[in-house]
């Protein structure tokens, strides 16, 4: 079934578990995404950034769409990243469950502005919305950025009271893509965050990011998890691997049907690492 942000990480901030977000790219992403939230029986967010959007069009999200709208666990179709309001136009008039105003690169108050068209627009449609301070670094996707912490705790306060978002996503550290020298989280700035709002928060960048820190931000307040570049890593290593110890293979069905497996396999543990298996049955409502 489909739901939006508010019910699923509400639940994971009162009992203390983060939602893993994962970002599809094709098919057999959103298989094995959908495939390990129902055997682990977890709520889930499968992304789509306005690349994939690009690459895959309105079909892989229809695909998306039909897979999670068919499976027994709640499930968020989000639009991660959108730097324009086009972007989540678009991913509305698609039937996005929820979608993320990411100003970050902007002025605190044109990223204010901006965010909080993005709520007027989207609870307009019902669905829920991420917004983001201070940037997160390294490149993926289109999304590139350095300054990780370019926020104060009153901007905290104020953004998320005047743009009323539903998830609050922070720069605390951590970065895009492939794993880069000195990437942390900011375990002290998480702990001020949360004590200052009740806005659920989202932490970026979080491939590759030891299962202790990952631990210590769900106890300082993480309620949902972005992951993309450690489901792409397992995806091409087995298609690789499958492509070179058999010369003879050429039906992609095999081949991709063993690259589904292995991030099916990697879901699955990062379920287990956020605390969100068997966390699907708390009645949520569904999306429309």
């Amino acid at each position: 079934m489909i739901t939006t942000l508010v019910p699923v990480l509400h639940q994971a901030q009162l009992n203390r578990y983060a939602v893993g977000a994962f970002n599809t790219n094709n098919l057999e992403f959103s298989q094995a995404i959908i495939e390990a939230a129902h055997e682990e029986q977890a709520p889930v967010i499968i992304q789509l950034s306005p690349k994939a959007m690009v690459y895959g069009g309105k079909a892989l999200f229809c695909l998306t769409q039909e897979l999670a709208a068919n499976t027994d666990v709640p499930v968020v179709i989000h639009l991660d990243h959108g730097r324009k309001l086009s972007d989540l136009k678009l991913g509305l008039e698609w039937q996005m469950s929820s979608v993320m105003m990411d100003a970050s690169a902007l002025s605190f108050k044109r990223n204010v502005d901006a965010t909080k068209e993005a709520v007027r627009l989207a609870h307009r449609h019902r669905a829920s919305v991420e917004g983001e301070l201070g940037t997160i670094g390294g490149q993926e996707d289109y999304v590139t950025g350095d300054d990780q912490n370019s926020y104060s705790l009153d901007q905290i306060k104020i953004f998320a009271k005047e743009t009323r978002v539903d998830a609050l996503a922070l720069g605390l550290g951590t970065s895009h893509g492939l794993p880069v020298k000195n990437e942390h989280v900011d375990q002290n700035i998480l702990k001020q965050a949360r004590a200052a709002v009740t806005t659920p928060l989202v932490l970026h960048g979080a491939s590759n990011i030891a299962p202790l820190v990952i631990r210590k931000a769900i106890l300082n307040g993480i309620t949902k998890i972005n992951i993309d570049t450690e489901l792409r890593q397992p995806f091409t290593g087995a298609v690789r691997h499958a492509l070179a110890t058999d010369h003879r293979l050429f039906d992609p069905r095999e081949y991709l049907g063993v690259a589904r497996a292995a991030v099916k396999e990697r879901v699955k543990q990062k379920i287990r690492l956020f605390g969100s298996a068997n966390k699907a049955n708390y009645g949520y409502p569904r999306f429309r």
